[in-house]
């Protein structure tokens, strides 16, 4: 474990591959716009280049450019949290530069500081990010990493840099719908859409802003993560579920529904939320029973799916998975689950992201999508696994019949 998250996380250089590297490259661009806009005339380019870039895979790096991504940093500091406690040197050290570069490396333009993805993004025919975009489900990541740094360290250093995101969170961010208990805040700056998970996000910034900030603006910020919460707690489905966007045409699938459920734990841990035990355990069980494959000991990408997949695994899925799983407490999934990943991901001391229905392996060593995820849930599992010999959750229905607690 600890060989594989130093092996990464101690880099200076980040720079990494990507699964959206083809649509990063202006061709790609044009050919996702091209779809969205007219599908007719845009399938054809599309799945060109989808298969293109299946075929060019082995030799990603050097075929396409590697980049720098502010989630990949996040998650490297998240990940030497634990050795920042410890007090090991190497990794404070390198989590400080992590930090470091993700104070001078933000999204420009926007009210305060946040981070995205640095490519311009389709989404469909009346949404296009441009690249300098900063997103919530970005943003929250680095949040996250400065405010567990000061948590664990007491340095203010970069105090301002979480106070200029919660300018981020409260300036820059529209809310898109709102009533006396609830709201639904956008993706982005833009005015764009009404996402699950990113409503999540935004809650759990709030919730770290609350604790870093306190006083009236501390106030201000559990007020809004009621709202917010409010709206996450309605749209719950009756089967536990949560649509990736409650509005139009959608698909369920595994990491977005863990990541609400992650951000819903982590959010309650910090601001009290009512129900959220039962919300979150009908989640979990949700995600078991649609997602889990027991025979491969891994979460499926799709409970409900707009389209057919090569992929028969995704880390991204299993990553987010093994981290919830630690969170709730549930270590003999934990366990399981990622004595499956080390089996059809991990080769030495390279990661791959998604293995084929035909069981290749593809995506060597793409740090945000999902190595990083994967170690930062890995660093959090070491954690546990050392303070803790049974870790046997509080009585309740897990996935695959574990005990958990929320």
């Amino acid at each position: 474990m600890h060989e594989l998250i130093e092996h990464f996380c101690l880099r200076r250089d980040l720079s990494t591959n990507d699964p959206y590297d083809v649509w990063a490259a202006r061709p790609g661009q044009w050919a996702r716009r091209l779809f969205h806009v007219t599908p007719a005339l845009g399938v054809v380019p599309a799945a060109a280049l989808t298969g293109l870039d299946l075929l060019l895979d082995p030799a990603r790096g050097r075929v396409y450019r590697k980049r720098e991504y502010p989630a990949a940093r996040a998650h490297a500091a998240l990940a030497l949290i634990p050795g920042v406690e410890r007090s090991d040197v190497r990794e404070t050290t390198a989590c400080l530069e992590h930090l470091s570069w993700l104070s001078n490396n933000f999204s420009k333009g926007w009210e305060g500081i946040g981070w995205g993805v640095g490519f311009p993004f389709s989404v469909d025919a009346d949404l296009s990010y441009p690249a300098d975009t900063p997103y919530t489900t970005v943003t929250a990541y680095p949040l996250e990493a400065f405010c567990e740094y000061r948590r664990v360290t007491a340095d203010t250093r970069f105090d301002e840099v979480i106070a200029q995101v919660g300018r981020f969170f409260w300036k820059a961010i529209p809310v898109l719908e709102e009533d006396a208990v609830a709201m639904a805040t956008a993706y982005g700056p833009l005015r764009d859409r009404v996402v699950t998970n990113a409503v999540s996000y935004t809650m759990f910034a709030h919730a770290m802003l609350h604790r870093a900030c306190g006083g009236a603006e501390g106030e201000d910020n559990v007020a809004r993560v009621g709202k917010l919460y409010e709206f996450i707690r309605r749209e719950q489905r009756p089967d536990g579920s949560w649509m990736y966007s409650p509005r139009g045409r959608s698909f369920i699938d595994c990491f977005h529904t863990c990541i609400v459920l992650k951000n819903l734990v982590k959010t309650d841990a910090i601001v009290p939320l009512g129900s959220c035990a039962e919300v979150v355990r009908r989640g979990y069980d949700y995600l078991g029973k649609t997602m889990f494959d027991e025979r491969a000991g891994l979460f499926r990408r799709f409970a409900v799916s707009r389209r057919p997949s090569l992929v028969a695994f995704d880390l991204y899925d299993n990553a987010e998975a093994l981290g919830l799983a630690v969170m709730m407490g549930d270590l003999p999934l934990a366990r399981t689950l990622d004595a499956a990943v080390q089996r059809r991901f991990v080769e030495g001391m390279d990661v791959f992201s998604r293995v084929s229905i035909l069981g290749h392996r593809m995506l060597r060593n793409t740090l945000r999508w999902a190595v990083m995820p994967y170690l930062n849930a890995l660093a959090h599992l070491r954690q546990a696994e050392s303070s803790s010999s049974g870790a046997k959750g509080s009585p309740g229905g897990g996935i695959d019949g574990r005990e958990h607690h929320s």
